[in-house]
């Protein structure tokens, strides 16, 4: 979870990376009923961020407000890309 300097936002990737409430590239770990074998062999990862705190809080804001306009403006908040 990212941190910029001018500010107190917190950036997390957890808000740019579907599906939210389940396993997704950004965790690595054995939960939600995967193993650490199953873990291990999804490489290379690729994920997205934002990086501002005003488009985090724009995602933010359309996740719980309207889902498809939340899936429509993704690619255009989120433009981070990165690759595990």
């Amino acid at each position: 979870m990212p941190k910029q300097p001018e500010t107190t936002c917190k950036l997390s990737a957890w808000i740019a990376n579907p599906p939210l409430r389940a396993h997704n590239e950004i965790e690595i770990d054995a939960a939600y009923d995967w193993t650490a074998e199953q873990e291990v062999q999804t490489s290379p990862r690729e994920f997205r961020f934002v990086t501002n705190c005003a488009d985090y809080d724009r995602l933010n804001g359309l996740l719980q407000t309207a889902a498809e306009k939340y899936l429509a403006n993704l690619v255009l908040l989120a433009k981070g890309h990165g690759r595990l």
